[in-house]
């Protein structure tokens, strides 16, 4: 529908990779952008109604759901971003510190 919509997530886990340590340390060649980007977690608000892609169909992200995906800058205990952001639903059966490496 064209809509941008925000939505926030409490942070429940991070994946740390090499880029995200040189750039903590000052090393990293170039403007590497703010650390972080693997995250996984649980969303605590949302502007409103959000639909993602899914592979089946279109889901709707609630306060609650837990996601995972790629927010750059996610490194802290929560985030904002628009809903055009790189996260999907989390499948249950996978813990969130493993769904923030995938």
């Amino acid at each position: 529908d064209g809509m941008t919509s925000m939505m926030s997530l409490q942070i429940m886990a991070i994946g740390v990779n090499f880029r995200d340590v040189l750039n903590v340390l000052g090393m990293y060649p170039g403007d590497p952008g703010v650390p972080g980007s693997d995250v996984s977690g649980i969303v605590s608000s949302v502007s409103s109604t959000i639909s993602l892609p899914t592979k089946s169909s279109a889901a709707a992200l609630h306060i609650g759901d837990a996601v995972y995906g790629l927010l750059m800058g996610c490194m802290g205990s929560g985030i904002t971003a628009t809903t055009e952001s790189g996260v999907s639903i989390k499948p249950m059966s996978i813990p969130h510190v493993e769904a923030a490496t995938l």
